[in-house]
């Protein structure tokens, strides 16, 4: 199992930590199985620099988390209200709930799965759920915490080299 994990120094923005997690990789340039990294994974309306890919089967997070991994890609970040109407644009319909992303609590704080803060946090109200440390894309393309071992579907984020 490999995890995107940031080393250095606290990078000046989200851009300098995904090239760094990605350096930190020796397989950078493809997934897990030799496959191009982001083969398969689409540009959404408005996103151009970025890839996503949809999972409808539903997982605990951190299966999510591996899976993404796997594909040379991250649970998706969303950086701002843009594209968090993408990504809702682009899964479908969920009666059971939110989609997971690339946010989870650590220590009191909520944090992406290539390190550092996340840099937006768009909670529903009463959100974030004490004791629920994953957070999902719901209604209204706003952030719910849900327990980590819930299965749900999740959206995969890739930057192509």
């Amino acid at each position: 199992m490999l995890v995107i994990t940031a080393c250095a120094a606290a990078p000046a923005n989200r851009s300098d930590v995904i090239d760094a997690a990605i350096d930190a990789r020796p397989d950078a340039i493809t997934a897990i199985d030799g496959r191009p990294r982001c083969a398969g994974y689409e540009t959404l309306s408005g996103i151009p620099d970025e890839r996503y890919k949809g999972y409808l089967h539903g997982v605990p997070w951190v299966v999510a988390r591996n899976n993404c991994d796997y594909d040379g890609a991250f649970l998706v970040i969303l950086d701002d209200a843009r594209e968090a109407a993408a990504v809702d644009a682009f899964t479908p319909d969920d009666p059971t709930g939110p989609v997971w992303v690339g946010v989870t609590a650590e220590a009191g704080a909520w944090v992406t799965v290539i390190g550092g803060p996340a840099p937006y946090l768009p909670w529903a109200p009463g959100e974030p759920t004490i004791g629920a440390d994953c957070a999902g894309l719901g209604a209204a393309t706003a952030l719910y915490a849900r327990p980590c071992l819930d299965e749900r579907p999740y959206v995969c984020e890739c930057f192509p080299q």
